[in-house]
């Protein structure tokens, strides 16, 4: 993989992470692979390499499509979608400097993978128990992800264990993203290399 190819992975996980938040907080849904995708990011913290992450181009290219699509169909631009992408890169680094919140974080981790053990990875127990841990560490730092949508489905507290799931699912791939030589400024400037790279992991996957 190139170092552009391997960003672009890692912000199709993040992409795609927030697009299961807002489909949750808009209409109470999400998508059954899409969360067993973000609970393992999670749970992958000495991975092999960036695509070793997500396990394969297939199970993040929901994220790669919306990069493709996101730079010129301008109609189509959701801004709470934006924000919480944008929002989701600043707390990834900021994540990277506590080292307190990173500890805690691991060790939390051993205490979920021996939780799948019992229950399905997709179970309100588990993604309760990341949610527990996203309330304990990426809470709170600033600037706080503000997820807005229907208040019935953002009651409802499995739909918001989900949520707060995907939101750490989505900072780690932000990690993952400056991890692999990402920066905010590096995308703005870099676009087009990131919608063509994004076209290119799709093509080879239909190929």
């Amino acid at each position: 993989m190139t170092d552009i190819e391997n960003r672009c992975i890692a912000l199709a996980g993040l992409v795609q992470a927030c697009m299961q938040v807002r489909q949750l907080a808009l209409k109470g849904t999400d998508d059954s692979q899409s969360l067993v995708t973000a609970i393992e990011a999670i749970l992958k913290i000495d991975p092999v390499d960036t695509l070793d992450v997500f396990g394969s181009i297939s199970r993040i290219q929901d994220g790669l499509k919306m990069i493709k699509s996101y730079q010129f169909d301008q109609e189509k631009h959701d801004i709470e979608l934006t924000k919480m992408i944008m929002i989701s890169l600043t707390l990834s680094k900021k994540l990277m400097a506590r080292n307190d919140y990173l500890e805690r974080i691991e060790h939390q981790i051993t205490s979920i993978k021996e939780q799948i053990e019992f229950f399905n990875i997709e179970h309100a127990n588990v993604t309760a128990n990341i949610a527990g841990l996203y309330q304990e560490t990426i809470s709170n730092i600033t600037p706080r992800i503000m997820v807005k949508g229907n208040m019935t489905h953002l009651d409802q507290k499995n739909n918001a264990n989900k949520i707060r799931t995907y939101l750490l699912s989505a900072v780690r791939c932000g990690v993952l993203w400056h991890q692999v030589g990402g920066s905010r400024w590096h995308l703005l400037v870099k676009r087009n290399q990131y919608l063509k790279t994004a076209q290119s992991l799709l093509n080879d996957l239909y190929q």
